[in-house]
């Protein structure tokens, strides 16, 4: 299992992460979930402030008050239902390989 799943907890079903990484991709670069998903990864900082990095970086590329909107309702959407994903998935080996397609 890759440490990048698209927009979305691991434990959403396949089809609606593919609408939610389709409806993040419309306005914001994959870099920033996949940074946030290795972070989680990681666990090397407190989960509000890996939040608040991916918030940050999807503002960075908000360009209308619409997309400033999302970034924010896509923020809200990881603090209110990713703390299982940070605290409840234990990390696999070879996660880190399959990101880096080694």
């Amino acid at each position: 299992m890759p440490v990048y799943n698209g927009v979305g907890a691991y434990w959403m079903p396949r089809w609606l992460r593919s609408i939610l990484t389709a409806w993040f991709l419309w306005d914001f670069t994959e870099a920033a979930a996949e940074a946030h998903d290795l972070a989680y990864y990681l666990r090397d900082q407190p989960r509000a402030v890996i939040d608040r990095i991916f918030l940050d970086r999807m503002l960075l590329q908000a360009t209308t008050a619409r997309t400033r909107a999302k970034a924010c309702l896509i923020y809200i959407m990881v603090r209110a239902f990713g703390g299982q994903s940070y605290d409840g998935k234990r990390n696999k080996k070879g996660d880190l390989d399959a990101l880096f397609g080694l």
